[in-house]
């Protein structure tokens, strides 16, 4: 693995910001990125550049590549796979919001 580890997340609050109007990326406490926070959509954007590395951690960068050098999009091949019952992991259950503090 030539990539920092999983779970990457988005930083909002981090003092880690390289400058002003970024937001960081993370894996662990090291930044792995930043993105515009300038930008209409930059928090949208870093949270999801996060979830695609963060869902993708069990496949391969070398076939994630070439997927996309192909032409094609994850979806189908995800979807071919959950028919043949070979889900990389099952999904965690959410957690329940309580109104507690």
């Amino acid at each position: 693995m030539n990539y920092s580890p999983e779970p990457w997340r988005v930083a909002l609050d981090s003092p880690c910001r390289y400058t002003e109007g970024t937001i960081p990326i993370l894996a662990e406490d090291t930044n792995v990125g930043w993105i515009n926070a300038k930008e209409d959509r930059g928090e949208e954007n870093a949270k999801r550049a996060v979830t695609c590395v963060n869902a993708c951690r069990k496949i391969s960068t070398e076939y994630l590549e070439r997927i996309v050098s192909d032409g094609h999009v994850l979806t189908p091949f995800l979807q071919e796979a959950f028919k043949a019952g070979d889900q990389p992991y099952e999904l965690p259950a959410r957690e329940e919001e309580s109104d507690e503090p």
